[in-house]
């Protein structure tokens, strides 16, 4: 099948790992192409066709639309996944220019938290099926943006778990070493980009009420890019605390080596879309604590849960791990098992190349 994916952007965030890992699969077995304006992974540069998609203006639009006709045609694509409602505006102007030889086409949707008044409804293409990443994106596409729910596939986020192994001993300590972290501290992980949605704030706080003897055992380990204002508030914040012994901050790194150190992970997320981050944690087996954003509703048993914006809950889960460290161990099986069963690439890949198949054949 000839493919293309269709983004704005494929960044270092949650929609672009699932942009970059899902081509990596299809184009195993399938003519595929990553439209998009930038790309900043290397899996996929074999692929990639750099197109300014978010270009404003009427003059750009239909110049886009009629390059994407030309591009169409020359590699007789069958089918468009657009990811960015910017990108399925483009693909409805396309079709109603070309109404009598309309593209095929899938809207992903990524989040719950988009507008939905009636103008933004009016302007939104789903094309000729939706896939929605949660239950909690699907509700919101059903009851927000009232798509109806037969036209809605459910199609869980996937990652390339073939590195996410445990680490050595050897390895650990290494890690360890370099991020200054004592062997006997118990390490909770937070691992994703630096940004106020993602709550690391409530975590400091949530730190910040524990009685002295606890903060004494934890150090909190932090990923994401530290180049943002937000990083210099949560500094500030955890200065005015005198928590500088209790959190270090990687920079991007790795995923199997900050979970592969890790004793627990905390998501105090104020609002996702399926976080990925949570899946990596259930194959390197981290017990997970997460609020109850996109995901949450199809890996309820795999997770204990924590309130969005509520420290108070964050310290009475790390109390109750600090005194009993295998109070998750069931839950931890579970959650791998769901993991494996259900959030693989391999999985995502044939999930979604089996709706393009059924769209082709419509």
């Amino acid at each position: 099948m000839n493919i293309v994916i269709m983004a704005e952007y494929v960044r270092k965030s949650g929609v672009g790992v699932y942009v970059d890992s899902l081509c990596s699969e299809l184009k195993k077995t399938n003519n595929v192409f990553l439209i998009a304006g930038e790309y900043v992974f290397d899996a996929n540069n074999d692929i990639f066709v750099k197109h300014n998609i978010s270009k404003a203006g009427i003059v750009s639009l239909i110049k886009n639309v009629f390059a994407m006709r030309k591009f169409f045609k020359a590699n007789n694509i069958d089918i468009v996944q657009m990811n960015h409602r910017r990108c399925a505006f483009l693909m409805k102007v396309y079709n109603t220019f070309f109404w009598f030889s309309k593209m095929k086409c899938c809207w992903v949707l990524h989040t719950q938290k988009i507008r939905y008044s009636l103008p933004y409804r009016m302007i939104t293409y789903t094309g000729n099926k939706v896939i929605a990443i949660s239950s909690e994106v699907k509700n919101f596409l059903i009851e927000k943006l009232r798509v109806k729910e037969s036209k809605i596939q459910l199609i869980l986020n996937g990652i390339d778990n073939s590195n996410l192994t445990p680490l050595t001993d050897a390895e650990k300590q290494e890690i360890k070493n370099k991020y200054g972290i004592e062997k006997d501290k118990i390490v909770v992980c937070l691992h994703g980009r630096l940004d106020n949605v993602k709550g690391l704030d409530v975590l400091i706080n949530g730190v910040n009420l524990l009685p002295q003897e606890y903060k004494d055992k934890i150090v909190v380990v932090c990923s994401g890019d530290t180049n943002c204002e937000y990083y210099n508030y949560l500094v500030d914040l955890i200065n005015s605390y005198n928590l500088e012994k209790n959190f270090v901050f990687t920079g991007w790194t790795k995923t199997r080596d900050i979970f592969g150190i890790s004793d627990l992970y905390v998501a105090p997320s104020r609002r996702e879309g399926f976080s990925l981050s949570v899946i990596e944690s259930f194959f390197m087996k981290v017990p997970c604590v997460r609020t109850k954003t996109g995901g949450y509703l199809d890996t309820k048993d795999c997770s204990d849960v924590i309130e969005i914006d509520m420290p108070e809950d964050i310290t009475k889960k790390l109390i109750a791990f600090v005194d009993n460290p295998s109070i998750y161990d069931d839950m931890v099986e579970k959650a791998y098992n769901f993991a494996i069963e259900n959030c693989t690439t391999k999985i995502m890949a044939e999930k979604t190349l089996q709706l393009f198949e059924s769209i082709k054949g419509c």
